[in-house]
């Protein structure tokens, strides 16, 4: 499968589908189209894509660097979940 042949809608579902079907719950999506936006809403100049792309790979890398304090957080809710159920 080219995933390049894929429409933005199609790559975003795909992507759905895979997170529902692995288990994945991702905090937060960064998109390079979000960060565009607040460029140009808050008036500024929008640099170039690959900056944008740089920007958002940067703040994604050192998020996961640093979210262990979710997986503790997740590890706290699941034991609270198995109390309540007892």
């Amino acid at each position: 499968m080219n995933i390049e042949n894929l429409t933005r809608e199609e790559k975003v579902s795909l992507i759905i589908q895979l997170e529902k079907s692995l288990g994945w719950f991702p905090v937060v999506t960064l998109d390079v189209e979000d960060l565009r936006e607040r460029f140009s809403d808050q008036g500024e100049d929008v640099p170039p894509d690959w900056v944008l792309h740089r920007a958002c790979e940067y703040v994604y890398r050192k998020n996961c660097e640093e979210s262990t304090h979710l997986i503790d957080w997740a590890q706290e809710i699941a034991n609270e979940i198995l109390e309540t159920a007892k």
